[in-house]
């Protein structure tokens, strides 16, 4: 652990109540390896199941967790939104709550950091990585949904 980072994970959720505990847990557990300034940030879009219970049990109990529901369902576009307005730390990290993705790789990711990195993309099942230099400050307007097209937009710029 050379530099400390501040790190955001944040995992828009749906009825993810069967994948939510083990990603906020194991998503702390990778963040520990890398910095002791980090947050789990989860929002819950409106799910209809245990989801938003489960979080705010494990909100009593982790500190470092932080929730935010809507109250209906207004899609994954608005989850996203959620997600980048309300993360607090310098780095964000996002992928769905739903488990689909491993919330291990992330050290993939932060293994590719460099100071003239601001951004880094990583979608599978090709493991292709992104990693661009943008100038994008934080906005409360800006959201970017990536997509593979977006992706290789970056790569021509």
């Amino acid at each position: 652990m050379e530099e400390r980072i501040s790190l955001t994970a944040f995992f828009p959720a749906y009825n993810d109540q069967h994948t939510i505990e083990g990603i906020v847990r194991t998503a702390a557990e990778e963040m520990r390896k890398v910095t002791d300034n980090f947050e789990v940030l989860v929002v819950d879009d409106g799910s209809k199941d245990e989801t938003g219970k489960i979080l705010d049990r494990l909100a009593v109990e982790l500190p470092y967790l932080r929730v935010i529901h809507h109250e209906r369902n207004l899609g994954y576009g608005a989850a996203l939104i959620s997600g980048f307005k309300n993360a607090k730390k310098d780095l964000i990290f996002y992928t769905d709550g739903d488990g689909q993705y491993d919330v291990r790789e992330m050290h993939n990711l932060l293994a590719e950091l460099r100071p003239d990195i601001d951004l880094l993309y990583w979608w599978l099942p090709q493991i292709n990585f992104v990693a661009a230099p943008v100038n994008v400050p934080r906005s409360d307007n800006l959201l970017v949904e990536p997509d593979e097209p977006a992706a290789d937009q970056l790569l021509k710029a």
